[in-house]
């Protein structure tokens, strides 16, 4: 009996100590549940940053692309704006040209029309002085024809 007795006691304490280890199991099982949850808590979080980095990340790098294109788009314009300007600068520099030539013909022409103001009235002077010579031509050449007729009579 002794030796059932010193089973039972060394069973007892068997079982004491199994029951220890499991309360000790159950305690790390507890912990260990615990720190999963707070695990999956913390992935869950990091999966919603994640997402969200990625979404931000997707939004960089369609403003970089709008950002890209806008800084084509200005160049483009840049490029165009100075070939207006360009454009610009040769019509006036034409116009300029083109006035001083306009003024410099309209000179001449105003010197010409004084000119043929003058010729004009030249012309009209010697017309006058041709008439009058025709005159004085006609009477002369009745006076020889009288005079030749007189002439001829004497």
């Amino acid at each position: 009996m002794s030796s059932l007795r010193l089973q039972q006691e060394e069973t007892q304490t068997k079982y004491e100590e199994l029951q220890d280890k499991v309360k000790t199991l159950e305690q790390e099982n507890g912990d260990k549940e615990h720190t999963i949850a707070s695990l999956s808590h913390q992935i869950q979080l990091l999966e919603t940053e994640v997402t969200k980095l990625e979404r931000d990340r997707k939004e960089a790098n369609v403003t970089t692309e709008e950002r890209d294109n806008y800084r084509d788009q200005v160049a483009n314009l840049q490029r165009k704006l100075k070939e207006e300007e360009e454009a610009t600068e040769k019509a006036e520099t034409e116009h300029k040209s083109v006035a001083n030539n306009w003024q410099s013909e309209t000179r001449k022409s105003e010197k010409l029309e004084h000119q043929i103001t003058a010729l004009n009235a030249s012309h009209e002077a010697e017309e006058e002085k041709y008439a009058k010579l025709q005159q004085e031509f006609n009477k002369v050449k009745k006076e020889l024809e009288d005079f030749q007729i007189e002439i001829g009579n004497i």
